[in-house]
């Protein structure tokens, strides 16, 4: 919420915003990891 406001205080906006320790961003980190595990990257 913090840097939310930080960013109005810019009159930045956005569509969506997230964080990088969000439950959905570490489920799309660990599926790219795998898959480059998988492909022996």
């Amino acid at each position: 919420k913090s840097h939310q406001e930080d960013f109005s205080g810019f009159d930045i906006k956005f569509d969506h915003y997230g964080s990088t320790n969000s439950k959905a961003n570490k489920e799309t980190c660990n599926e790219i990891w795998e898959s480059l595990k998988g492909a022996d990257m």
